[in-house]
């Protein structure tokens, strides 16, 4: 971003040229690139929920008894089933995962709880979960990333003492400087406890290796329940792509691993 001072003949500038916008803020006029980000790119993983989402309400008024209805309505109350539990901040970690609101209606409860479990994998289109689940499953913990040299980071994590059979883990990812938006990159069944983080999607869903798109990087994992209630998120891992990455690297002999945990090359 660029400062600009005006004066005569121009004294104000605002809009876009080419890739430039040019606006003001608390009295300064300033220019910045033009932002390709699309909020709506309508990438197959938007898709998919779109879908999900369509399928999941059309099923409310032709799949589901009134009795089981009334029972997704009683659950979305505040004295009703929790939907899913609230979030655990305690840790003061930075949030990737996107916490849901409340939940005023059974219709609502039923079509989120059915994209949870359709996106998780444990369920498949039409095989619809018709009545709540009490079940709430606990966080994960002391989740942690390790590099892989110039290939990728080990996610791992650990288990709390009981979690509900075919839960999976969910591994998000989000980055701050570089245009990898908010995704959820693994289901992982329980007990596996690690995941090889190599790939990230860009703009309209295509995947693309971690290395090449160096940048600060927040990774978060939680846990659906075969309820498809969501736990509270784990803390948050902070890691590094550095822009070495994308070069080809004879030997990792001169790689080393500094204090931040990054790595750096080193002259022989």
């Amino acid at each position: 971003m660029a400062v600009i001072k005006l004066g005569l003949p121009i004294s104000k500038i605002a809009g876009s040229v080419g890739n430039h916008v040019y606006s003001s803020w608390r009295g300064e006029s300033y220019i910045r690139s033009k932002s390709h980000n699309r909020s709506n790119p309508n990438s197959p993983a938007q898709a998919a929920v779109r879908a999900a989402a369509a399928a999941a309400a059309r099923a409310w008024n032709a799949d589901l008894t009134a009795e089981e209805q009334a029972l997704w309505n009683e659950a979305a109350q505040p004295d009703g089933v929790p939907m899913p539990p609230a979030s655990s901040l305690e840790q003061g970690s930075r949030v990737v995962i996107p916490q849901p609101g409340n939940i005023l209606t059974g219709f609502n409860a039923f079509v989120a709880v059915q994209i949870r479990l359709l996106e998780a994998g444990i369920r498949v289109f039409g095989d619809w979960l018709k009545k709540p689940s009490p079940d709430s499953p606990n966080p994960v913990t002391d989740l942690a990333a390790t590099p892989v040299p110039v290939s990728e980071f080990v996610i791992t994590w650990g288990e709390p003492l009981y979690l509900p059979e075919d839960s999976k883990v969910r591994i998000w990812v989000l980055s701050e400087d570089v245009s990898v938006h908010r995704q959820i990159v693994a289901n992982v069944d329980i007990g596996v406890k690690t995941y090889a983080l190599a790939d990230v999607r860009v703009a309209q869903g295509k995947t693309v290796p971690i290395r090449n798109m160096p940048g600060h990087y927040l990774v978060q994992a939680d846990v659906i329940s075969p309820g498809g209630n969501q736990s509270p998120p784990s803390n948050t891992v902070e890691i590094h792509v550095m822009q070495y990455f994308t070069s080809v690297i004879d030997s990792l002999d001169n790689l080393i691993l500094d204090s931040l945990g990054n790595y750096i090359i080193v002259p022989h």
